[in-house]
């Protein structure tokens, strides 16, 4: 085993395509094949020794015996060399894959480079066709030389040129594609040109690299605001149409899920549904007291201002009272709760979608309605009467304030010109409202939730969406209702 191993550390020093002069000469200093029976290396034409005789040689006869090689034949040469390969396996296993990587690994690529023939293209003139002659082998392997070739030929100014390829020999992908480049190059030259005599073995090659060079030409389109505006609001309204066709079905299984949480009540959770009272109603006091209160004074003020001119301060309360009461404290608040809660209510889902919760939950049976929408919808619609109340009596407040300022009036003549002026019904108008604008805002916050297709730009995409359609339908909603009172005489 050390023999063995002196033999692979020696073979290690020598690099990948050594001769076998080298091998052996590396093997017979490191003394691993004196006294071993390394087999001597046949001479040309020794029939016995090619049929596996061996006789066994020190180091020095293998050495002296492998450089009088040089004087023999290739063929010979690379029997001679199979047979001391051989030797040398049996003798030290170990080295097989070593000296096959070490000899045999060069002369593969030594009798490879020597077999490919050099590729060439010559110009011949023919009663005004140029006839370019191709010959040899076109690889990969003699592209470096055929580049340069087919770069500076140039044929007889107004001649047709013709690629002659019935000389090629080997011909890979990186040949055609000379030939072809060639042939573009004079085609933009102007002069025209085409193959001959192609092989049948490379027209299947030719064929595909031809298909796969044929680019159709792009179409130029001229731009056409009127057109492109058709487009655009044509596509838009389909997709609002079958946005619109999903969220009616949505609320049709909401109904449905609505329905079987009253009939039965124990499927409701109402621990959840507390805990979302606090997040959409309790948490979002400051936000709406404080934004309506100054609506409220922005109101009063600039109702005062225009008042002012016709002498009739004193409407402004009237004006504060019926407008905030009937439509802008509950239309505030439910603004206010669909850039808050709304969007909440779809991040939150959208990432329990991402997250695949919402999956497991029906793998496990669960109904996502019942455990994630219901408890939002029911919070919601429970607390926007609260908060309606709080922004009518924060806008009132802010009012009161400013027009004690702007119109001195005492808080005492505010209130009864309030009480004189505001019937009970504009009070109930607003209050009427916010169940609905609370249904609407968490039946489209959880859809776009249950909607979100498992990416963070999805969920992004769908909670600025959310937003948008909750703002427009309770906008639309409100109109619906002030129609409708106005027609019925409230």
């Amino acid at each position: 085993m050390g023999q063995a191993d002196d033999a692979v550390n020696a073979l290690d020093l020598i690099g990948p395509g050594a001769g076998l002069d080298q091998i052996v000469e590396m093997l017979a200093r490191t003394d691993i094949a004196a006294g071993q029976g390394v087999p001597a290396l046949p001479a040309a034409g020794d029939t016995n020794a090619q049929h596996g005789a061996a006789a066994p040689c020190p180091a020095a006869s293998v050495l002296i015996v492998t450089r009088h090689k040089r004087s023999t034949t290739r063929a010979a040469e690379t029997g001679r060399a199979n047979h001391a390969l051989q030797g040398l396996s049996a003798l030290f296993p170990r080295l097989r894959h070593v000296i096959l990587r070490r000899v045999l690994g060069g002369w593969a690529i030594g009798t490879t480079m020597a077999s490919v023939r050099e590729g060439r293209i010559e110009a011949r003139q023919e009663a005004g066709v140029c006839k370019l002659e191709a010959s040899g082998d076109w690889t990969l392997a003699t592209a470096p030389v055929l580049d340069g070739q087919t770069a500076t030929a140039a044929p007889a100014a107004g001649s047709r040129v013709v690629i002659d390829l019935s000389g090629v020999g080997l011909l890979d992908t990186a040949g055609a594609w000379l030939l072809f480049r060639l042939r573009k190059r004079l085609r933009s030259a102007g002069f025209p040109c085409d193959f001959t005599g192609v092989k049948d073995s490379h027209k299947g090659l030719f064929e595909h690299i031809f298909a796969s060079r044929e680019q159709p030409e792009l179409e130029h389109q001229t731009f056409h605001p009127l057109r492109r505006l058709a487009d655009h609001t044509g596509f838009q309204a389909i997709q609002t149409w079958n946005e619109a066709k999903s969220l009616l079905s949505f609320y049709g299984e909401l109904m449905i899920a609505m329905s079987r949480a009253v009939l039965s009540p124990r499927r409701l959770k109402f621990t959840a549904i507390t805990s979302h009272m606090e997040q959409v109603g309790l948490n979002a006091l400051p936000i709406v007291g404080l934004l309506s209160f100054l609506i409220g004074v922005v109101l009063t003020f600039q109702g005062a201002d225009q008042l002012r001119r016709f002498g009739a301060e004193i409407f402004t309360v009237n004006l504060l009272g019926i407008s905030f009461l009937r439509e802008t404290g509950i239309l505030m608040t439910a603004i206010i709760i669909a850039g808050r809660s709304g969007s909440a209510f779809t991040a939150q889902i959208g990432t329990m979608k991402v997250n695949e919760e919402v999956d497991a939950m029906r793998a496990l049976g669960i109904d996502p309605i019942d455990l994630l929408v219901l408890p939002r919808l029911f919070a919601l619609c429970l607390v926007m009467p609260l908060l309606g109340f709080y922004a009518d009596m924060a806008g009132l407040l802010g009012g009161a304030l400013m027009a004690t300022i702007s119109l001195n009036l005492s808080l005492g003549q505010f209130l009864n010109q309030l009480q004189s002026a505001v019937p009970m019904w504009a009070f109930w108008v607003g209050i009427i409202k916010a169940p609905v604008f609370a249904f609407t805002i968490a039946m489209v916050g959880c859809y776009n939730g249950l909607k979100v297709e498992g990416s963070a730009e999805s969920v992004g995409k769908l909670t600025t969406r959310a937003v948008v359609q909750s703002i427009f339908l309770v906008i639309v909603l409100d109109a619906i209702f002030s129609v409708v009172f106005s027609f019925i005489g409230i």
